[in-house]
């Protein structure tokens, strides 16, 4: 019931923020973020409820990951082939706005854990505490990484973009007076290139760190 709830959750908050006329997509994305706060209390959950919900979860992960990246396949050809028919000059700019994006995402999002190491970096989970709350602690030994080589990995850790681009993907085609809007499909083309970049900078520049740090890759 408990994992029912939740999945139903960012339909219905989705549906009452557009009553409102406000954003649908930015209530389900609070709505998710105050469930992700209750992963503590699921942790300390019965087994049966942290499985389910768990399980439940990442089986959702991957599917929605898939959907975007689909969505991408049939999204980007077309945007990009409709901004070289009608505004062919507007390219160049758009690819540099775009890596102007992605180098200030990427900028905040490592100064932002850099600031808040000690609340990102959790040496031993709320769950494994819990299992290893009568065994000695101080056998669990581990050393913490170096601040700036933690913001760094989480910083490229990951796919950016896919909220910005399901924002841009409600946006509509015509607006109130009848008239075209003229900036979808470049916003569309800046928020689906944040992926693009992501998807591809993550991947190989924590293989390089890995690769100097001689670590093995499984």
């Amino acid at each position: 019931m408990f994992t029912f709830i939740q999945l139903v959750t960012p339909f219905v908050t989705y549906l009452v923020a557009e009553m409102f006329h406000a954003s649908g997509i930015i209530a389900a994305v609070v709505a998710g973020l105050v469930h992700g706060f209750e992963r503590d209390r699921i942790a300390q959950a019965r087994t049966r409820l942290q499985m389910s919900y768990n399980h439940t979860w990442n089986i959702l992960g991957y599917a929605l990951n898939g959907f975007v990246f689909t969505i991408l396949g049939f999204l980007v050809p077309e945007v990009v082939g409709r901004i070289i028919e009608n505004e062919p000059h507007n390219l160049v700019f758009l690819i540099v706005v775009t890596f102007l994006v992605a180098l200030a995402i990427y900028l905040f999002r490592f100064l932002w854990v850099f600031v808040l190491y000690p609340y990102f970096y959790l040496p031993v989970s709320p769950f494994q505490k819990m299992i290893s709350y009568n065994q000695d602690e101080e056998k669990s030994t581990e050393a913490p990484p170096k601040r700036s080589m933690y913001a760094f990995i989480m910083t490229l850790c990951g796919v950016h973009g896919t909220i910005s681009l399901a924002i841009a993907l409600t946006l509509p085609y015509m607006l109130a007076n009848h008239h075209s809007f003229a900036f979808r499909d470049d916003l569309l083309f800046v928020a689906s290139g944040m992926v693009l970049i992501s998807f591809n900078c993550g991947p190989i520049d924590i293989a390089i760190c890995n690769a100097k740090c001689g670590i093995a890759e499984d």
